[in-house]
């Protein structure tokens, strides 16, 4: 097994493994007002330590949602396809380009749940207000970058 196989599966593995934490944590947005803080993730707010799950929530979060999902449910697609190629089906190499293929979608669509809520009109005037985009927005672009390069990673490994 070549260094680029394991590059691959390190950075698909990674990607995931952001995007799941990202998409968990409670720290999208963040303030601190006064010695009062709050945070905000895509599930649940909270406000000092109390924190209230998002029941009720606009197309535009539903799309976000839908997004870094999609994009994480592609990027275990990828990391499968790629091992069944790499250990089983080595003479089958159209597997390693449909798992590059949906590396780099997956890669994409954790990309846009970002961009969305950062576009979000009621972001765009928190974040003029002092409110910061935190962790959890800052992991799922990670691991959009991190699901890119796998992609790409895997486009370059030689066939065995």
């Amino acid at each position: 097994m070549d260094i680029l196989t394991l590059v691959s599966l390190a950075l698909a593995g990674a990607s995931a493994l952001l995007d799941i934490v990202g998409l968990a944590i409670p720290y999208w947005l963040n303030t601190s007002i006064g010695g009062i803080s709050a945070h905000s993730g895509l599930w649940t707010s909270c406000a000092q330590s109390t924190c209230y799950a998002a029941t009720e929530v606009s197309g535009r979060m539903q799309a976000i949602r839908a997004m870094v999902i999609l994009g994480l449910l592609l990027m275990v697609g990828a990391s499968v396809s790629y091992l069944l190629q790499r250990f089983m089906m080595k003479s089958n190499q159209m597997l390693t380009k449909v798992a590059a293929g949906l590396a780099i979608s997956g890669g994409i669509f954790m990309l846009i749940g970002p961009i969305i809520y950062a576009t979000t009109p009621a972001i765009k005037l928190l974040v003029q207000l002092g409110y910061s985009l935190h962790a959890g927005f800052a992991l799922c672009i990670l691991a959009a970058v991190a699901g890119i390069a796998a992609g790409i990673a895997m486009l370059l490994t030689k066939p065995e």
